[in-house]
């Protein structure tokens, strides 16, 4: 037996025992005409259980990409960015990658064993280092910016390009907000 009471937005719920023990809630959106089971709906609208998917596919990508370095794709973005902008010191690092200054140490500590990046004094402030790239890192960085642009090309090809330029926007903003 199931009880339907009607919502606000002309939603209808729906109430009833599947089985003895278990109790069948559902959802039919008249607009849709879709029943939705009740558990499903808590990750239609779920924020943290979305972004946090599609990272888990993301990740996936971006690690078989910089495999190739034998970096993470954390790793090899703080590369890329001392590449573009050498002499940055981690505080400015962890500023632009919005991570916490604990994980840029940790990261230039594994760049530097890996002999990609340097730490040396400042020319202002002798009492603070910088961070610069090694020959290494010089010496792979093309194939660095063109990995850059597979892994762009291969989402523009996956999602259209119009939907991934309004998606990162989006991201940004609500990156911004929070």
């Amino acid at each position: 037996m199931f009880i339907e009471a009607k919502g606000s937005l002309g939603f209808l719920f729906s109430y009833g025992h599947k089985s003895a023990n278990r109790l069948q809630v559902q959802l039919f959106c008249p607009i849709l005409s879709v029943v939705y089971p009740w558990s499903l709906l808590m990750f239609e609208r779920c924020v943290y259980f979305n972004t946090h998917a599609l990272a888990r596919k993301l990740n996936a990508i971006w690690d078989e990409g910089f495999s190739e370095f034998d970096l993470s794709p954390a790793q090899g973005y703080l590369l890329r960015l001392v590449l573009a902008q050498p002499s940055l010191t981690q505080q400015a690092i962890s500023q632009e990658l919005q991570l916490n200054k604990s994980t840029v140490t940790r990261f230039v500590n594994q760049l530097e064993k890996k002999s990609l990046l340097e730490r040396t004094a400042s020319d202002s402030d002798l009492r603070e280092n910088v961070i610069i790239p090694s020959k290494s890192a010089l010496a792979i960085n093309a194939k660095l910016e063109a990995l850059g642009e597979s892994l762009y090309q291969t989402m523009c090809n996956k999602l259209g390009k119009q939907d991934l330029t309004t998606f990162v926007k989006t991201a940004r903003k609500l990156n911004q907000q929070l």
